[in-house]
């Protein structure tokens, strides 16, 4: 279980840190000399950076639910009530 949620933790640093820092060159955001353009694709990439970093978070609630080393995370989903109600929660923002 310490090994999921290290790789998990590292990836989504990874990602978060990778986008933030390399997004530009990645996406091919070049804006040049118009500043306007610049100020709206740092915008239009901190966008990016953060729905990055929420999927990994809906990513890890899924996978997180099984503690073993078994593949459908999804069994059993509609079973616990607990589960499913910060499933239509987070899902209804």
């Amino acid at each position: 279980m310490l090994k999921m949620i290290l790789m998990q933790a590292l990836f989504q640093i990874v990602s978060c840190l990778v986008l933030h820092f390399c997004g530009k060159q990645i996406l091919g955001m070049e804006c040049g000399t118009d500043e306007l353009l610049c100020e709206t694709q740092q915008e239009e990439l901190s966008t990016l950076v953060f729905n990055t970093f929420v999927f990994c978070q809906i990513f890890n609630q899924f996978n997180c639910r099984r503690l073993d080393r078994g593949l459908n995370i999804f069994k059993n989903l509609c079973v616990c009530s607990a589960s499913l109600c910060l499933l239509l929660s987070l899902l209804s923002r």
